[in-house]
């Protein structure tokens, strides 16, 4: 997670963690680079899922790139209901999401061989949740009297 957080490579990492145990006083051996490579394909990464009300869904830019229809269903209809009706704000969301995850992470992955890619990828998309976790602001009901 270290070496995706901070976009290091694997002797970097290494070093990082050095470094730290050292200055805070934790007497543990740091793995090898390689030894963290090798076990990384192995690693199972578990992404939390957040209970909602409603079904996800996934959404298809299937109007190849029609814009005048779309312009005109929503003359006819409205912005807010074309968006509903079209699933903008889902694909919006998603993109929006895509950015971010390319924006902080570099948008590339340093491991060579697949399966460590992915789990490099899974690791990238626990911090950005953890990170949107943290970041989400708590909601309370105001109610005026």
């Amino acid at each position: 997670m270290v070496k995706s957080l901070f976009n290091l490579p694997g002797r970097q990492t290494q070093g990082l963690m050095e470094s730290l145990f050292s200055l805070m006083n934790i007497d543990l051996p740091i793995p090898d680079h390689s030894t963290v490579s090798r076990r990384a394909r192995k690693l199972k990464i578990v992404l939390p899922v957040e209970k909602t009300s409603s079904s996800g869904h996934v959404v298809i830019d299937s109007m190849d790139g029609d814009r005048n229809k779309n312009i005109d269903r929503i003359e006819e209809i409205g912005r807010k209901e074309w968006k509903q009706e079209s699933g903008y704000h889902r694909r919006s969301i998603s993109e929006t999401t895509m950015f971010r995850l390319k924006t902080i992470f570099g948008g590339k992955v340093s491991s060579r061989n697949f399966d460590n890619q992915a789990v490099e990828l899974f690791v990238q998309c626990l911090l950005l949740n953890r990170m949107r976790q943290i970041a989400k602001p708590d909601s309370y009901i105001v109610n005026n009297r």
